[in-house]
């Protein structure tokens, strides 16, 4: 069930719904749901977290225990190729299997862009 509760979750949910009216036996309707897309050429919100990154070492957010699910940009287009393979009809959620933190993904980001982090009980002003 979705129940969006602001202004821009109503539109894409409205949107959806318009869509799904035009769906027949012609027309096939598939919506797929992302949660945050990483790897290569992304923007939105990833793209903040790869910046901040690069700004500084030190992070507040060591014990964020905050459970997020993210898609692979490769995953979602294999996903996407496999939805129209099979010509699959309805509404679809597109995530990687394991879901982390927000700690385990400054981690692993600043690893993979061989910098070193500094983790701190503190923000630093």
């Amino acid at each position: 069930m979705c129940l969006p509760d602001d202004a821009y979750g109503k539109s894409k949910y409205e949107a959806e719904l318009a869509l799904r009216k035009l769906e027949d036996n012609s027309f096939t309707v598939s919506i797929i749901r992302t949660p945050l897309v990483y790897g290569e050429y992304v923007r939105a919100n990833m793209l903040s977290i790869l910046k901040l990154i690069n700004r500084t070492h030190i992070f507040t957010f060591k014990n964020v225990e905050n459970r997020r699910n993210f898609t692979g940009a490769e995953n979602l287009v294999s996903f996407i190729d496999r939805i129209i393979e099979k010509r699959a009809s309805g509404i679809f959620i597109a995530m990687d299997e394991k879901a982390i933190s927000t700690s385990e993904l400054v981690k692993m980001i600043s690893e993979n862009l061989s910098k070193k982090i500094i983790y701190s009980k503190y923000l630093i002003l």
